[in-house]
């Protein structure tokens, strides 16, 4: 996980840059918290619709909320 982070947020003086301007950064967080919202906002972002019928349950919520509270200990 530490190398992801290191290349998406390494880069952020290409953004500063102006080198990329068309990009989203969702917390993994809010997306758990907010699904619908959220994904709905991303796929709006590229030009998809979430469908009518989309089913949440398969979003692990307990599991990751377990793994954020621990960041907060």
């Amino acid at each position: 996980m530490t190398f992801a982070y290191k290349h998406v947020f390494g880069r952020l003086k290409d953004i500063d840059q102006g080198s990329y301007t068309n990009f989203v950064v969702v917390n993994m967080g809010d997306i758990l918290h907010h699904p619908k919202g959220n994904l709905k906002f991303i796929l709006n972002r590229i030009d998809l619709k979430l469908p009518d019928d989309f089913d949440f349950s398969f979003i692990k919520r307990d599991a990751d909320k377990k793994r954020i509270d621990s960041y907060f200990k």
